[in-house]
């Protein structure tokens, strides 16, 4: 496969939160094993995180119906074909240890620098651009002429 067919996408994914903390970085290595099994590859992303949900998620399970008010969210921004986006999707959903996601295409990339599982890592973060006035007057001005045409 070409790498010009393979286009950025923004995976955001929910962990179920009865996943022991020690295995939350075993499903995101499965969920990355995934993307790759499909020919893609993981730019990086932020390590799931524990976080109230805004209303309760429903998943069917072999032994019934479990409700979760709370869950572990994480995202990736990854490189893949087009043509893989069902499979994987289907992979996704299989996965036990996974809520729910959702699959974005993205325009840009802005991924942090550094290893998503080094979560004491400063670089793992996103760090804002700081624009002085002059920029910030600069690019109002694009906006405008764009706007115009």
């Amino acid at each position: 496969m070409a790498e010009n067919d393979l286009k950025l996408y923004e995976l955001g994914y929910h962990i179920v939160p009865t996943i022991a903390q020690g295995k939350i970085e075993d499903t995101v290595r499965e969920i990355s094993s995934l993307v790759e099994k499909h020919g893609g590859s993981v730019r990086g992303g932020e390590f799931p995180e524990m976080r109230d949900l805004a209303y309760s998620v429903t998943q069917r399970t072999d032994s019934g119906k479990k409700e979760y008010k709370t869950a572990y969210f994480g995202w990736m921004n990854i490189d893949l074909s087009a043509e893989e986006i069902d499979s994987l999707k289907e992979e996704l959903r299989s996965l036990d240890s996974v809520l729910r996601f959702i699959l974005l295409t993205k325009k840009e990339d802005d991924t942090p620098e550094g290893d998503m599982f080094d979560r004491g890592s400063k670089s793992a973060k996103k760090e804002e651009k700081k624009m002085d006035e002059e920029e910030i007057d600069e690019k109002i001005d694009e906006l405008v002429e764009e706007a115009d045409e």
